[in-house]
């Protein structure tokens, strides 16, 4: 079980890193850039 739980913190960590460093930036292959999440906005301000 608790095997599980650090599993899961530890994607959860790689996604958010991800996640702030794609913030804003263009797209992969410059066709399309979609729109931010409001709720990824709040998540970066803390």
């Amino acid at each position: 079980m608790k095997l599980k739980k650090t599993t899961a913190d530890v994607i959860a960590k790689i996604v958010k890193t991800a996640a702030k460093s794609a913030c804003g930036s263009a797209s992969w292959w410059g066709i399309h850039q979609p729109k931010e999440p409001n709720n990824l906005k709040k998540l970066l301000r803390k």
